[in-house]
C-alpha cells in the first residue's frame, strides 16, 4: 500500500509528501526526481531532446517501479494521470489523494520558486504561466477526479493539508508505524 499525491504543479505534492511520510514514518519518493535520475537528465532536457511522448513513457516506467514498493508516499508527476494505465495502477496499489486548488495559487507558488519555474518545460502554447495553468487544470481536472480516492484543498499550509490527509487515512485504518 502506497499513498500517491496527485495534482497540478505548484499544488505542494513534494512538500506535503515529505511531511506526510515523516508523520507516517514511511518512505518518501518524488517521481520527478526519480525520472531525472532514470533518464540522466532534467525533465526540461527530456522534453527538449526526446519529446513529451518519451517523457511520458519514462514517467510510466518509474510509476510501475514505485507501485511495487510498500508504505511509500509518492509525490506523483502532475501529468501522471494522463495515462489510463497509470490511474488504474495508482488506484490498485494505494490511496490516491488529489491536492486541488485554484490555478492562480499554484501559478503564484511556481513563480516564487525559481527552481520549479525553470526546471519544468512549457506544456501548452499559452502566453503566460497563469494561462497555461488554467489550460492544464481544465484538461486534467476530470482525470484527477477519475484517479483519486480523496480530494483535499491544497490552498492551506502544508501542515494543514498534511493533517487533513492524515484524518482521511485514519478513517481508512492507515496510521503511523
Amino acid at each position: 500500500m502506497n499513498i500517491y499525491l496527485v495534482g497540478l504543479r505548484g499544488s505542494g505534492k513534494s512538500t506535503v509528501g515529505k511531511l506526510l511520510a515523516q508523520k507516517l514514518r514511511w518512505e518518501f519518493a518524488d517521481q520527478d526526481v526519480l525520472i531525472e535520475k532514470h533518464a540522466g537528465k532534467t525533465i526540461a532536457e527530456i522534453f527538449a531532446s526526446d519529446g513529451e511522448a518519451e517523457f511520458r513513457k519514462i514517467e510510466s516506467e518509474v510509476l510501475r517501479q514505485l507501485s511495487k514498493q510498500k508504505e511509500t508516499v509518492v509525490a506523483a508527476g502532475g501529468g501522471v494521470v494522463l495515462s489510463r494505465d497509470n490511474r488504474k495502477l495508482m488506484r490498485e496499489t494505494g490511496v490516491v489523494v488529489h491536492l486541488d486548488g485554484p490555478a492562480e495559487l499554484f501559478c503564484e507558488r511556481i513563480v516564487k520558486d525559481s527552481k520549479s519555474l525553470h526546471a519544468r518545460p512549457a506544456l501548452t502554447k499559452a502566453q503566460s504561466s497563469l494561462e497555461e495553468m488554467k489550460e492544464l487544470a481544465a484538461v486534467r481536472a476530470p482525470l484527477y477526479e477519475k484517479a483519486r480516492h480523496h480530494c483535499v484543498s491544497a490552498a492551506d499550509s502544508p501542515e494543514q493539508v498534511t493533517a487533513m490527509i492524515l484524518d482521511l487515512l485514519e478513517k481508512r485504518g492507515i496510521r503511523a508505524k
